[in-house]
């Protein structure tokens, strides 16, 4: 399966997310992009069925490499 963008229903986790982070701290906002991300790992990982950058690296068609996804986390 080949995946460029979140799933929706994980997208709206984490926009949920984000508005649990901003109750319990204002300043404590995510930005758009860092919610695409989390969005975008959390939907690899589920369709990927393993935490593997190469695993994900695969399904992302090689749009991230591994060594870029292993410096962000």
């Amino acid at each position: 399966m080949i995946v460029t963008q979140p799933l929706t229903f994980i997208t709206a986790f984490a926009e949920q997310l984000n508005r649990g982070i901003q109750e319990d701290a204002l300043s404590h906002t995510r930005s758009v992009i860092q919610r695409y991300w989390l969005s975008l790992c959390l939907t690899r990982t589920l369709l990927a069925n393993q935490v593997c950058w190469t695993g994900f690296e695969r399904v992302g068609l090689g749009g991230y490499k591994q060594t870029a996804l292993s410096w962000v986390f």
